[in-house]
């Protein structure tokens, strides 16, 4: 994910992908499913992780990578602006982009 603000989007996704892991090990014979739960493994890399409280937490077995760690502030994404161009000038420029 791009930022880790609240932590809800990123606890939703892995709890997600868990279950969905768990919905295809319905089509292993129950003697695989425990061999195949344990070597199934999540990570979770976050460009921006915002220094602040979580209302979430990701099991502790779930590896986490932060890009880095920033304020409480409002990120712009180059891949989100509507104007590229624009987005570049005012990068250049030092301008932060409404």
């Amino acid at each position: 994910d791009e930022v880790d603000d609240t932590r809800k989007t990123l606890h939703y996704a892995v709890s997600e992908l868990q279950k969905d892991v768990e919905k295809e090990l319905l089509n292993y014979p129950e003697s695989e499913r425990a061999a195949l739960r344990e070597t199934t493994k999540f990570g979770v890399f976050v460009v921006h992780n915002k220094k602040k409280p979580k209302l979430q937490e990701l099991d502790a077995s779930v590896p986490y990578f932060p890009g880095a760690d920033v304020d409480d502030v409002w990120l712009e994404y180059p891949w989100e602006a509507t104007n590229i161009e624009e987005h570049d000038k005012l990068a250049v420029n030092g301008v932060p982009a409404n």
